[in-house]
């Protein structure tokens, strides 16, 4: 009758079944699960070496710190991955990389980013609703909480407002001119030109493109910053 909490099977996990699981039971990602849990509202966790059950408190949203900052860094990685696909992967278009594919894995990436910017305001919203099953301690962060609700709009127009960044110039020019040199030698083989690079051209493709997600980054955490950052990798890979 849709008057029940749902059942939530967390991400890369399963059930041995037959398996009876009561309404609001939640796995956690990664678990297998092979027992009943015929109680209501129960958090399964575990791996190989280690599990356990214990209640659900609906609402709660632990980690709120890292998975704002995490959200971000991912942003900011689409949009370099946009800027490879705008600036060098075009370069390729081919009988084998037609001019559509392309056309299709770009649209790909808009829709990635946009579900993710949707899903990140659904987040902040979830995490001013997680206050009346926390508490307003500081020990559950009520302070960030508050702050990044506040601010999700200018999150989201600062994240839009960059998606079209294109990171240093000078750089990104530099690197293009040895990928079209290269292009020139080995012709449109997508592999072979770009593992045929020196690693001084390497090495600017790569500054180039972790310049764009650290000056995203910093630009979206400048409208956060009880948040801080300290010991996130942000790198980007291509």
């Amino acid at each position: 009758m849709l008057d029940q909490p749902p059942i939530f099977l967390g991400g890369q996990g399963g059930i041995v079944g037959p398996c009876r699981l009561a309404f609001g039971t939640v796995t956690a990602a990664g678990i297998i699960c092979r027992k009943d849990e015929l109680r209501p509202e129960r958090l399964l966790y575990g791996d190989g070496t280690r599990s356990g059950n214990i209640p659900f408190i609906r609402g709660m949203v632990p980690d709120v710190r890292r998975i704002t900052i995490n959200n971000i860094i991912y942003i900011a990685n689409l949009i370099a991955l946009r800027q490879w696909y705008y600036k060098v992967r075009v370069l390729f278009i081919s009988d084998d990389f037609p001019d559509a594919l392309y056309h299709g894995l770009v649209h790909k990436l808009i829709m990635a980013m946009e579900e993710r910017l949707v899903r990140f305001e659904y987040f902040c919203r979830m995490v001013t609703e997680s206050i009346g099953a926390e508490g307003k301690s500081e020990e559950n962060g009520y302070s960030q909480k508050i702050e990044l609700f506040r601010n999700q709009p200018r999150l989201d127009a600062c994240l839009r407002q960059s998606s079209e960044y294109e990171g240093d110039h000078s750089l990104r020019d530099s690197f293009l001119q040895a990928i079209t040199s290269s292009i020139r030698t080995c012709g449109k083989d997508y592999i072979s030109v770009i593992q045929g690079l020196g690693d001084h051209e390497k090495k600017l493709g790569t500054q180039w493109l972790q310049g764009i997600v650290d000056d995203v980054f910093s630009r979206a955490m400048s409208i956060i910053p009880s948040f801080g950052e300290t010991g996130h990798h942000r790198g980007c890979n291509t």
